[in-house]
């Protein structure tokens, strides 16, 4: 597994999300990003939920995804890398 040292500013977030494809909107007062079927709820402290079609499909803590492509570019996007 990657290990990562802090998230990242949230400018910096916007602008690594959207060189990744992701559209970057906020709703309800959270930051959201939504790439194809895919979106990302950012929580407050770095935690964050992906949802799929509706449906919750993985968080912050969601190890064993560390393997798919799409989890890493989420934690990427999201982290400082250490």
């Amino acid at each position: 597994m990657k290990k990562f040292k802090g998230l990242r500013k949230l400018d910096d977030v916007i602008e690594k999300a959207q060189k990744l494809g992701y559209e970057y909107y906020e709703k309800n007062f959270q930051q959201r990003f939504r790439k194809s079927d895919l979106e990302v709820h950012l929580r407050s402290f770095g935690k964050f939920h992906v949802y799929k079609d509706g449906e919750c499909i993985a968080n912050h803590m969601s190890d064993e995804f560390d393997n798919e492509e799409w989890y890493q570019e989420i934690l990427e996007m999201l982290y400082i890398p250490a």
